[in-house]
């Protein structure tokens, strides 16, 4: 019951990427995390407005940029399992409201005077690990601020999989398995 709550309230901080991908009509359940239109130079020396569309599918776990121009035709488009594509605001907010709601983290923050989530950095590790190639993890720390002492400090650093919406990690360890060789990402470049 509670799963199915929090899996209601993430949808709903999600709604506004869903009103997004409406009006560019993408298949249901899939999530626009970036809609840019700005002008580029082109090898001419000409300007033109192209869009640039990254989407991400949780279904599939694939990643995809579709870049048009003026007209709708596709100039570029990549795609691939996953990939370290900065998240959407509502990506973040979703995720720290899954934080919050978790019950062992939310006992650690009713002990915490001034207790602050903060971060949504994409994790994304090779095959055959949690948050492998497909997923959407983002991590976050869980800090416990202490104003008038002027001190910070780190209770948790908590790994949330938005494509399983939960979080995986209660208290991850970033120098044994963070991104600090990200690999690289699989992508499929077509023009």
């Amino acid at each position: 019951m509670a799963r199915a709550l929090l899996m209601a309230l993430v949808l709903a901080v999600l709604t506004p990427a869903t009103r997004a991908q409406s009006a560019t009509a993408l298949p249901a359940g899939v999530r626009v995390l970036h809609d840019l239109v700005d002008d580029v130079k082109l090898d001419d020396g000409s300007t033109a407005r192209w869009r640039f569309l990254t989407t991400y599918d949780p279904g599939s776990g694939i990643t995809e940029q579709v870049v048009t121009d003026e007209g709708g035709r596709v100039m570029i488009r990549h795609s691939g399992l996953g990939g370290l594509d900065v998240p959407a605001p509502e990506e973040i907010t979703a995720a720290e409201a899954i934080v919050r709601a978790d019950p062992e983290i939310a006992a650690i923050i009713e002990t915490v005077a001034q207790p602050h989530v903060t971060g949504g950095f994409i994790l994304q590790r090779e095959a055959g690990h949690p948050c492998g190639p497909g997923s959407r993890c983002l991590q976050f720390d869980l800090l416990s601020i202490d104003t008038p002492a002027r001190r910070i400090s780190r209770l948790r650093f908590v790994v949330v999989d938005l494509r399983e919406g939960r979080v995986l990690f209660h208290d991850f360890d970033p120098a044994a398995e963070g991104n600090s060789a990200n690999p690289l990402e699989s992508r499929s470049y077509a023009r």
